[in-house]
C-alpha cells in the first residue's frame, strides 16, 4: 500500500537525487509570479474544492475508520482532493502522517498540473514541520529539502530557496543532530543550493559538512503530550454513534458499488438523521460530564472528544464531504466554526495547566504554544489572536534560556514566515536567513 508508507521521507532517500525533478518530465511550470513563495499562506479549508471530491472514499471518516486509514484509502485510490480534505479538517493525524501526506500531495498535484496547489502543499509541509514539537530536526531537514526539490521542479524558486535556507539553519545549529548526520544533511543542502544556482552558499555548506564530524550532540528529548484520562461511559452515546456508523457505511457502499455513483436521497436522509441525533446526544453528554468533572486528565479527554466531533460537524456544514448532508448545519456554519475554535482554546488552556507540572515546565509550555500557533495558522483556532500566541511563545523562550532552536517570526508586510534559529540569531528577523 502506498499511502502512509510515504514516511520514507524520514530517511531522506530520494534527496540523493536532488538534481532530478521529482515531478517527472513534461510538467509545464506556471509563471513564477503566479506561484506562492515561502511567505504566502492560505488556510487549507479555503483551498478545498468540494466539487472535486470523489464520492467513493469521501465518507470514510464518518464510518468509524481512523484518520490514518482514511487518508491511506484516499491516497491509494488517487483521490487527492479527498486526502486534502482530511488534512484540512482532521486533527487526529500524527504530525509525521500529515507532513508525509502533504509531500505526496505536492507531487500528485504537480503531475496533474495544479502548480498552485502543489506549491501550497510543499510550503505547508515545511510550515508544519517547522512548528511541530513532535518531529525530529532530522525529519524537519528532510521535509524542507523534499519540499525545495518539488518547488524547484514547478519553478517556485523563491519558495524553494526559503525551504533550503530553513534546512540549512537547522543543520547548522540543531543541538540534537549527531555529527555524522549533520555532515550528511549539510552535504545534501549544498547540493540543493547548487540546484538553485546559489553556488556561494553551496560551497559554504559543503565546507561546514566537512567540518561537522567534530560537532557534539545533545540527547534527543520527548515532546510534551498532555495526560489523557478515560472518557466517562454512556450507553446512549454509544448507541447514537453506532447508528451513524451504520448509516454512513450504507451510503458509502452505495456510492462505491452502485451503478451510477449517485447520492441516494433516502440514504442521505438516514445519515442526516443519524448525525443530528448523535449531535444532540453528544451535546447532552458533554454538558453533563464537563460540568461535573474536576479531574484535569478527564476534562482534557472530554474536550478533545468534543473537538473531534466538532471537526466532523464543521466539515459537514461546509459541504466538505461532497454533498450538503445536514442543511441546518450549513445554515449554522459560522456558529459551528466558533464552537470548534472555542473547543481548541479550552484544550490549550488545559494543556498549559498540565504542562506546569512537567519536569521541564518551560519546554513543555513551548511545545503547547507551538501546537497552538499551528492550530491558528491551519485555520482551526480562529478566535485567537495570532500575535498574542506569538508573544507568549517569545516570552516563554526567553524565560527558558533555551538551548533548543527557537521559533523566529520573519515578516514581509502582512505575510509571516516561521523559522527555527539558535539564541544568537533570535530577534534578527530576515537577517537570520543565510546570505
Amino acid at each position: 500500500m502506498r499511502g502512509i508508507s510515504i514516511f520514507s521521507f524520514l530517511s531522506g532517500f530520494f534527496l540523493l537525487f536532488i538534481g532530478v525533478s521529482a515531478m517527472g518530465a513534461g510538467i509545464i511550470a506556471r509563471n513564477v509570479a503566479d506561484l506562492p513563495d515561502g511567505f504566502s499562506w492560505t488556510a487549507p479549508q479555503d483551498l478545498l474544492d468540494p466539487r472535486a471530491l470523489a464520492p467513493a472514499t469521501v465518507l470514510i471518516a464518518l464510518t468509524g475508520v481512523d484518520s490514518a486509514q482514511a487518508l491511506n484509502a484516499s491516497l491509494d485510490r488517487g483521490h487527492w482532493e479527498n486526502a486534502f480534505a482530511i488534512l484540512a479538517y482532521d486533527p487526529t493525524l500524527s504530525d509525521a502522517a500529515r507532513v508525509g501526506a502533504l509531500l505526496q500531495l505536492g507531487e500528485r498535484f504537480s503531475k496533474q498540473r495544479q502548480a498552485t496547489k502543489a506549491a501550497w502543499a510543499y510550503v505547508a509541509a515545511t510550515r508544519w514541520a517547522t512548528l511541530s514539537p513532535a518531529l525530529s530536526d532530522s525529519a524537519r531537514i528532510d521535509t524542507d529539502l523534499q519540499s525545495a526539490n518539488g518547488l524547484r521542479a514547478i519553478n517556485a524558486r523563491d519558495a524553494a530557496r526559503i525551504a533550503v535556507d530553513q534546512a540549512y539553519l537547522i543543520a547548522q545549529y540543531s543541538p540534537g543532530l549527531r555529527a555524522d548526520l549533520r555532515a550528511q544533511r549539510l552535504a545534501q543542502i549544498a547540493d540543493a543550493y547548487d540546484a538553485l544556482g546559489s553556488n556561494a552558499l553551496a560551497t559554504q555548506a559543503r565546507e561546514k559538512s566537512n567540518a561537522a564530524f567534530d560537532s557534539p550532540a545533545l540527547s534527543p528529548r520527548t515532546f510534551f503530550s498532555p495526560r489523557i484520562g478515560l472518557l466517562p461511559g454512556s450507553t446512549e452515546l454509544e448507541s447514537a454513534i453506532k447508528a451513524r456508523l451504520v448509516a454512513a457505511q450504507a451510503l458509502t457502499a452505495e456510492l462505491e458499488n452502485g451503478a451510477t455513483g449517485e447520492w441516494s436521497p433516502d440514504l442521505v436522509a438516514a445519515l442526516a438523521d443519524a448525525l443530528q441525533n448523535e449531535d444532540a446526544t453528544r451535546k447532552k453528554y458533554f454538558d453533563a460530564e464537563i460540568g461535573q468533572t474536576q479531574e484535569l486528565t478527564v476534562q482534557y479527554a472530554l474536550w478533545r472528544e468534543k473537538l473531534y466531533w466538532l471537526a466532523l460537524k464543521l466539515r459537514v456544514a461546509r459541504g466538505a464531504f461532497g454533498a450538503p448532508l445536514v442543511s441546518e448545519w450549513t445554515r449554522d456554519v459560522k456558529v459551528i466554526g466558533e464552537e470548534w475554535s472555542d473547543a481548541w482554546a479550552q484544550l490549550f488552556i488545559l494543556s498549559e495547566r498540565d504542562a506546569r507540572g512537567a519536569t521541564d515546565a518551560n519546554r513543555a509550555r513551548e511545545d503547547v504554544l507551538r501546537m497552538e500557533l499551528l492550530a491558528v495558522r491551519w485555520g482551526w483556532l480562529t478566535r485567537a489572536a495570532e500575535n498574542d500566541v506569538r508573544a507568549a511563545l517569545a516570552e516563554n523562550s526567553r524565560a527558558a534560556a533555551a538551548t533548543f532552536l527557537r521559533v523566529e517570526r520573519i515578516a514581509r508586510g502582512d505575510r509571516v514566515l516561521d523559522v527555527l534559529v539558535p539564541n544568537e540569531l533570535y530577534g534578527a528577523g530576515e537577517n537570520a536567513l543565510p546570505k
